[in-house]
């Protein structure tokens, strides 16, 4: 894969007073350092995220990306794409739709709303693979370790 010189940044609607996830965006943090990736990548969580809204959800939280210089932390998940700006992190769905994260062993954690955004990423047919830790999720590669967020892996666009 050819990597693109500029990253696209991640454009959450932000209002005046700072808050995030605003006018439907379907995107629930706040945008930051980590939230670079390539446009496939950025298309992809906008794309889903309009189809969420639309469905009623409340917004879904966006961690990491990539940065814009594509450093890595050597803590962070290995498989080199989020590197590459192809990597997301997406926080699973809480029952009480608190912008905060749960871990799939927790109560508050909502393994249908869960299910359902898997879904929607899996249909969009530009995901090559979703890794997280909940093995009664459908849709995803089980990975020990991924109890608070899914790592979606985004096929390359082919040039």
């Amino acid at each position: 894969m050819k990597r693109v010189a500029a990253f696209a940044y991640l454009l959450i609607c932000v209002s005046a007073g700072g808050a995030f996830a605003q006018a439907g965006s379907g995107v629930g943090d706040a945008p930051g350092a980590n939230q670079f990736g390539q446009p496939e990548t950025i298309e992809l969580i906008r794309e889903v995220a309009k189809k969420w809204v639309a469905s009623g959800a409340a917004p879904f939280g966006v961690g990491d990306v990539s940065k814009a210089d594509a450093f890595v932390p050597p803590e962070h998940f290995a498989t080199g794409d989020h590197k590459t700006g192809l990597g997301i992190d997406i926080r699973p769905i809480r029952k009480d739709n608190q912008p905060a994260g749960v871990r799939w062993q927790e109560p508050a954690y909502d393994r249908a709303a869960t299910q359902k955004l898997v879904d929607m990423f899996n249909e969009t047919g530009r995901v090559d693979r979703i890794a997280f830790g909940d093995a009664q999720v459908s849709g995803v590669k089980v990975y020990r370790g991924l109890d608070d967020h899914m790592h979606i892996t985004v096929k390359p666009r082919l040039n």
